[in-house]
């Protein structure tokens, strides 16, 4: 009979998902998508006895994005120029290819509770052949399963830092949870993690 009843459930919560989106813009129908999500999350959780997790599972199919708010910001460091010019007075040699390099990440705060804001902070270098920016990715995980994704999008070359405030869902079970980003450009991917404890 519980089977029966979280079938019908989640049918009619990813139909709802299905029709809702349509008038919706972008921002809102990702967190809109969150948003039924959790609740078929929650729904899940009830019928395996263990409703916090569920409902964080059930969020992150809705998406990330529902918890990231405004957009990246930017800080531009060093030029191409420069960060190549450092490269060769370090006594190395620059690439011909297109190359990422995340050379820091940080979450601040570190200890945050349910409902919180975190800061994602991180400083990367794009150089070598090129004039694309790098493609980014910002994931979180629990216990090595990933909860949910959302696309990081930069658009310098050189050295940049980037910042994107990530809202931990109220329904976020305590623990220790990891942010990972990662970054393409050309054949070179990079991935860095950083750590934020629910309590």
């Amino acid at each position: 009979m519980k089977n029966k009843t979280l079938i019908k459930t989640i049918v009619l919560l990813v139909a709802v998902g299905l029709v809702l989106p349509a008038c919706q813009t972008t921002g809102e129908s990702t967190g809109l998508g969150a948003g039924l999500g959790a609740v078929a999350g929650a729904v899940i959780g009830n019928q395996s006895g263990n409703p916090i997790t569920g409902a964080i599972i059930g969020a992150a199919a809705g998406g990330l994005a529902g918890y990231m708010i405004g957009k990246v910001h930017e800080k531009q460091l060093a030029s191409r120029k420069q960060v190549e010019q450092q490269i060769v007075n370090d006594g190395g040699t620059v690439p011909a290819q297109p190359t990422v390099k995340i050379e820091d990440l940080t979450s601040t705060p570190s200890k945050v509770k349910p409902g919180d804001t975190v800061d994602i902070v991180g400083t990367y270098a794009a150089y070598g052949g090129g004039n694309e920016a790098p493609k980014g990715k910002l994931r979180l995980l629990h216990d090595g399963k990933e909860l949910g994704s959302d696309n990081l999008k930069v658009t310098q070359v050189g050295r940049s830092q980037f910042s994107r405030k990530m809202q931990i869902p109220k329904n976020m079970a305590a623990g220790e949870y990891t942010v990972e980003v990662q970054m393409a450009r050309g054949q070179t991917v990079q991935t860095r993690t950083t750590t934020i404890e629910v309590a």
